[in-house]
């Protein structure tokens, strides 16, 4: 998400607001996460937890309860793990949970955003110009749509960033 991370966050979470980076490693045996930040969600402090996941993972509710329980132990913050699937493949349902028998024992709910389902023509239309990397992953994008976002780019960006 780089230096846009600010404009981008409040797209895919609304009512949130970028506070700073906090990528680290939870566990410092196997487990990364993708992207953590510190952000106010509805005017309180949150830490934000999203993963991009590219295909089927059966194990993903597990995975992100790992994270989850690693950034909340770290931080004493309301945790929002959120998936981001660019690409159609199957996805986890929210919330997980765990059941012994007639009980459930842990309910853990997260976030799944299908960019796949997200409509190209509203971002072009709103001109929301930090998001035009991703419309390709989106619902209606198209080559003439890709080129005017292109140059709409060209625009906005220097040629380092761009």
């Amino acid at each position: 998400m780089g230096d846009e991370v600010a404009e981008i966050l409040p797209k895919l979470l609304p009512e949130s607001e970028y506070i700073s980076e906090q990528n680290i490693e939870i566990d410092r045996t196997t487990l990364r996460a993708d992207l953590v930040y510190n952000i106010h969600y509805r005017d309180k402090p949150h830490i934000l937890n999203m993963e991009l996941q590219t295909g089927e993972d059966k194990d993903m509710p597990i995975r992100m309860l790992k994270y989850h329980i690693g950034l909340y132990e770290k931080h004493r913050k309301p945790v929002i793990s959120m998936v981001i699937y660019p690409f159609e493949t199957g996805i986890p349902e929210s919330p997980f949970q765990e059941e012994s028998a007639e009980e459930i024992l842990l309910t853990f709910h997260f976030r799944v955003l299908p960019l796949w389902k997200l409509d190209a023509q509203q971002f072009m239309r709103d001109h929301v110009v930090c998001m035009y990397t991703l419309l390709p992953a989106m619902k209606g994008a198209n080559a003439p749509m890709l080129e005017q976002a292109v140059e709409e780019m060209k625009q906005r960006y220097k040629e380092p960033q761009l």
